[in-house]
């Protein structure tokens, strides 16, 4: 994806990481994860949560590349919570 501006992609982001995040309950209820899954995968839910109410702080000051990176590790808290429930989902590539 290209983007005009880092407002832009901060946008395209938060997106991405509210459809990873419905696809986690979607996720236990097909695969059925264990105790220990649901823990692990309540404890990535709120991290993200923590995460993501840092970005939109940090885009709240026009601050979006700080904002983008916060994001960026909220979304990949959501990628391990569906992991944990049983569905594989590609990493995103680390920035260089």
């Amino acid at each position: 994806q290209r983007f005009s501006t880092p407002a832009e992609e901060y946008a395209y982001e938060l997106d991405r990481n509210r459809s990873y995040a419905d696809l986690i309950p979607i996720a236990i209820a097909e695969f059925k994860p264990g105790n220990d899954a649901l823990r692990d995968i309540q404890n990535s839910m709120d991290a993200n949560r923590r995460l993501r109410e840092q970005a939109q702080q940090e885009a709240a000051k026009m601050n979006h590349r700080a904002a983008l990176a916060v994001l960026h590790s909220a979304t990949s808290r959501l990628q391990n919570a569906l992991a944990a429930a049983g569905l594989r989902v590609p990493q995103d590539p680390r920035p260089e």
